[in-house]
């Protein structure tokens, strides 16, 4: 893909003055923090030459190259070292993929790529080992989707579907005849575990 259209700033005096007057600098961190106004993200954001811009982009762009503007997962983006989204120190920020960004940060999906077992404690594969319908790949515990497979709540479910597929109208009757059957059935397995 080619890109066209960049960020590229090359300031004068007063603009110098008007970005670093922003700044206030954490010496513990070495963040250059933005004081200036800060979106629903978190992200400083400044008018550079009739253009608004993320802060951290305007200085990424003056200190060390010039940067690809829009948004595609072709285009890369910067990310936060520090994980300061305030942060505009250029030491601090790296041109990564989208799919990089996105894996560093602590999203649900960052946090599952991360995740090696499931939530009973075994491990999960590395790789994608089931394609959904819709093609979508994704890690499932195969010793868990076994068990679900065999347990009762998964067959009661699946003859609950079928019944409804099958008797279309007499749905709600079919159902609550069901739902009888299953609570005597239960009341059955209760008393012959009582029994001795």
């Amino acid at each position: 893909m080619n890109i066209t259209n960049f960020l590229v700033v090359i300031p004068t005096s007063i603009e110098t003055n008007r970005l670093m007057s922003k700044i206030s600098i954490d010496n513990q961190t070495g963040c250059w923090n933005w004081t200036g106004y800060i979106d629903a993200g978190g992200y400083g954001r400044i008018m550079y030459r009739n253009h608004q811009e993320s802060a951290h982009r305007v200085f990424y762009a003056w200190k060390v190259k010039k940067l690809p503007r829009g948004k595609s997962k072709y285009i890369p983006q910067l990310d936060h070292l520090c994980n300061n989204r305030q942060c505009c120190n250029p030491e601090h920020l790296e041109l990564v993929s989208l799919k990089e960004n996105i894996l560093r940060g602590n999203s649900p999906s960052a946090k599952h790529a991360r995740q090696t077992h499931c939530k009973n404690g075994h491990l999960l594969p590395k790789e994608f080992n089931y394609f959904k319908p819709n093609r979508k790949g994704v890690r499932i515990c195969k010793i868990c989707a076994y068990e679900h497979e065999r347990s009762p709540e998964r067959k009661i479910a699946q003859r609950k579907a079928r019944l409804i597929r099958e008797n279309g109208p007499r749905r709600k009757e079919l159902l609550k005849n069901h739902r009888e059957q299953e609570k005597a059935r239960r009341n059955k397995l209760k008393h012959l575990a009582k029994t001795p």
